[in-house]
């Protein structure tokens, strides 16, 4: 097990660095070494190859798709949805970045079938935010997309899944500035603000006070181009301000 951990520590800092091949190689080492040993760690190593080869290869999907459904095999088998929706989100964005609009659709309706089962919101959330995505920009599916973004943001501010409540609030902001209403957005981006001030201030560890507020920083990158965008120089300077004096 000693060498399958080197292995996976090898290919993770490979993944992280963007080395996409040398991840690979890795990977499949820690694989063959695997077997059927332990699925759960089998297909996590699937699931990252996948990752890998669409990140080199996002217009060929063979290989990317290959060990996406091979990790969606094994948690089937295992019946995990949570990580079968995990996978179905995988192979979403891969069909997705290949052009595929119709396929992708296919699986990520499949994933909220599958999410809706659990009956979990936050894994609801998770893929209607992804849906959310699919419909951006186009004018046609305006009306599904508020809607989405309006369900997400109610469900998961009542639960505390603020990872879900900012990308909602995020996409219903960005649908102002879209349409020219600048005021509006930035003084909506600006409560958005006071509210991640608001929850950290709850926070008592340090630590995960900081993360929570990095996780968050693209929050304070969308107010500050929205103030950018009116020209409004000294308020951009105070966002920024605003998250590093935080820290």
């Amino acid at each position: 097990m000693d060498e399958i951990s080197t292995l996976l520590k090898s290919a993770d800092g490979f993944l992280n660095k963007e080395k996409y091949i040398d991840a690979i190689r890795e990977y499949l080492k820690a694989a063959d070494l695997v077997k059927d040993s332990d699925k759960e760690l089998l297909a996590e190593i699937y699931y990252k190859i996948s990752q890998a080869y669409s990140a080199i290869e996002p217009k060929n999907i063979e290989n990317s798709m290959k060990y996406a459904q091979m990790s969606l095999e094994i948690h089937t088998e295992n019946q995990d949805k949570d990580l079968q929706i995990v996978d179905r989100l995988n192979i979403f964005y891969i069909l997705h970045d290949a052009g595929k609009s119709k396929e992708s659709e296919v699986e990520l309706d499949r994933a909220l079938s599958t999410a809706k089962e659990t009956g979990d919101n936050s894994l609801i959330n998770m893929v209607l935010l992804a849906r959310a995505e699919f419909l951006s920009g186009r004018k046609s599916t305006e009306e599904e997309l508020l809607r989405i973004y309006r369900d997400v943001l109610e469900t998961s501010g009542k639960e505390g899944d603020w990872e879900s409540y900012f990308e909602a609030r995020r996409g219903l902001i960005e649908n102002v500035r879209t349409h020219g209403d600048l005021d509006d957005a930035l003084m909506s981006a600006l409560k958005a603000l006071d509210e991640i001030d608001e929850i950290s201030s709850n926070i008592k560890n340090k630590k995960e006070k900081k993360e929570f507020r990095a996780s968050l920083s693209y929050m304070y990158d969308m107010a500050s181009d929205i103030a950018m965008e009116m020209e409004n120089v000294d308020e951009a300077i105070k966002i920024a301000q605003r998250l590093s004096e935080k820290d």
